[in-house]
Protein backbone atom coordinates (compact mmCIF):
# COMPACT_ATOMS: atom_id res chain seq x y z
CA UNK A 1 0.00 0.00 0.00
CA UNK A 2 1.02 3.41 -0.97
CA UNK A 3 2.20 5.47 2.07
CA UNK A 4 0.03 8.47 1.19
CA UNK A 5 -3.08 6.03 1.16
CA UNK A 6 -1.85 4.60 4.41
CA UNK A 7 -1.41 8.34 6.10
CA UNK A 8 -5.08 9.23 4.85
CA UNK A 9 -6.94 6.14 6.04
CA UNK A 10 -5.58 6.75 9.64
CA UNK A 11 -6.62 10.64 9.27
CA UNK A 12 -9.64 9.47 8.03
CA UNK A 13 -10.12 6.97 11.12
CA UNK A 14 -9.02 9.91 14.00
CA UNK A 15 -12.09 10.67 16.12
CA UNK A 16 -13.61 14.00 16.21
CA UNK A 17 -12.74 15.95 19.35
CA UNK A 18 -16.39 16.98 21.54
CA UNK A 19 -15.60 20.73 22.34
CA UNK A 20 -18.61 20.45 24.38
CA UNK A 21 -17.38 17.96 26.30
CA UNK A 22 -14.22 19.09 27.08
CA UNK A 23 -15.61 22.59 28.09
CA UNK A 24 -17.55 21.12 30.74
CA UNK A 25 -14.87 18.93 32.13
CA UNK A 26 -12.66 21.88 32.30
CA UNK A 27 -15.26 23.96 34.10
CA UNK A 28 -16.14 21.27 36.55
CA UNK A 29 -12.52 20.55 37.26
CA UNK A 30 -12.03 24.52 37.71
CA UNK A 31 -14.92 24.29 39.98
CA UNK A 32 -13.89 21.55 42.31
CA UNK A 33 -10.26 22.79 42.60
CA UNK A 34 -11.87 25.95 43.82
CA UNK A 35 -13.97 23.89 46.25
CA UNK A 36 -11.03 21.99 47.77
CA UNK A 37 -9.73 24.96 50.19
CA UNK A 38 -12.89 26.06 50.30
CA UNK A 39 -14.02 22.33 52.24
CA UNK A 40 -10.87 22.96 54.42
CA UNK A 41 -12.42 26.17 54.97
CA UNK A 42 -15.46 25.07 56.35
CA UNK A 43 -13.71 22.26 58.15
CA UNK A 44 -11.41 24.50 60.10
CA UNK A 45 -14.05 26.60 60.86
CA UNK A 46 -16.06 24.19 63.21
CA UNK A 47 -12.65 22.74 65.11
CA UNK A 48 -10.25 25.18 67.35
CA UNK A 49 -8.46 27.39 65.97
CA UNK A 50 -5.26 25.66 66.75
CA UNK A 51 -6.53 23.00 64.66
CA UNK A 52 -7.02 25.14 61.24
CA UNK A 53 -4.29 24.90 59.63
CA UNK A 54 -4.20 20.98 60.17
CA UNK A 55 -7.80 20.71 58.50
CA UNK A 56 -6.41 22.76 55.47
CA UNK A 57 -3.66 20.75 54.67
CA UNK A 58 -5.08 17.47 54.87
CA UNK A 59 -7.99 18.81 52.29
CA UNK A 60 -5.12 19.58 50.10
CA UNK A 61 -3.41 16.10 51.07
CA UNK A 62 -6.88 14.21 49.43
CA UNK A 63 -6.19 16.84 46.43
CA UNK A 64 -2.67 15.70 45.59
CA UNK A 65 -3.78 12.49 46.20
CA UNK A 66 -6.82 12.36 44.08
CA UNK A 67 -4.65 13.71 41.10
CA UNK A 68 -1.73 11.28 41.51
CA UNK A 69 -4.37 8.39 41.02
CA UNK A 70 -6.19 9.98 38.07
CA UNK A 71 -3.06 10.22 35.91
CA UNK A 72 -1.71 6.63 37.29
CA UNK A 73 -5.05 4.63 36.61
CA UNK A 74 -7.82 6.89 36.66
CA UNK A 75 -7.92 7.69 33.30
CA UNK A 76 -7.26 4.57 32.16
CA UNK A 77 -10.48 2.60 33.72
CA UNK A 78 -12.48 6.02 32.52
CA UNK A 79 -11.44 6.21 28.49
CA UNK A 80 -10.26 2.94 27.83
CA UNK A 81 -12.71 2.20 25.00
CA UNK A 82 -11.84 -1.76 25.14
CA UNK A 83 -13.34 -2.57 28.47
CA UNK A 84 -16.07 -3.37 29.98
CA UNK A 85 -19.49 -1.56 29.76
CA UNK A 86 -18.60 0.65 33.27
CA UNK A 87 -14.93 0.04 33.65
CA UNK A 88 -11.80 -0.13 31.42
CA UNK A 89 -9.29 -2.90 31.38
CA UNK A 90 -6.26 -0.94 31.82
CA UNK A 91 -4.59 -0.18 28.54
CA UNK A 92 -4.02 3.62 29.55
CA UNK A 93 -2.23 2.87 32.91
CA UNK A 94 -0.09 5.30 33.92
CA UNK A 95 -1.06 8.07 30.21
CA UNK A 96 0.75 5.39 28.34
CA UNK A 97 -0.31 4.69 24.92
CA UNK A 98 -2.60 7.66 24.39
CA UNK A 99 -2.60 9.72 21.02
CA UNK A 100 -1.12 6.16 19.50
CA UNK A 101 -3.04 4.92 16.79
CA UNK A 102 -5.47 1.88 17.90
Amino acid sequence: MAPTLLVARQAAAAPAVDLAANAWTMASTTLVLIMVPGLGYFYSGLSHHKNALVFLHLCMLSLAIVIVQWFLWGFSLSFDPEGGAFIGRGKYLGLTNIGQGE
